[in-house]
């Protein structure tokens, strides 16, 4: 299911491009999204829309069991677009 879904087990303060559907209508289409860490949302897997509005848990909350099709999103050094930003993700760019 994971490989399918690799949003499920997505890592906090990590950065997505995601799409899917509100449970009660509407849908949302490659939006950039940040996962939000584990300690403010009290254990619980949720993304939030970036830019989001004055910080954590003030912008839009949106369940993984939501999303339907995600990429996750990797930043890198404008001057060399091989080195990650932050170092622990630079085994996703090799």
């Amino acid at each position: 299911m994971l490989m399918r879904k690799p949003w499920l087990a997505a890592e906090p303060e990590s950065i997505w491009d995601i799409t899917g559907e509100y449970p009660y209508g509407g849908t949302f289409t490659n939006c950039l999204a940040l996962v939000l860490p584990l300690h403010v949302t009290d254990g619980h897997l949720l993304f939030e829309f970036l830019p989001p509005a004055g910080g954590y848990g003030l912008g839009s909350h949106i369940s993984p069991n939501w999303i339907t099709h995600a990429r996750r999103l990797i930043l890198v050094e404008a001057n060399n677009p091989t080195e990650a930003y932050f170092a622990d993700e630079q085994d996703f760019i090799r």
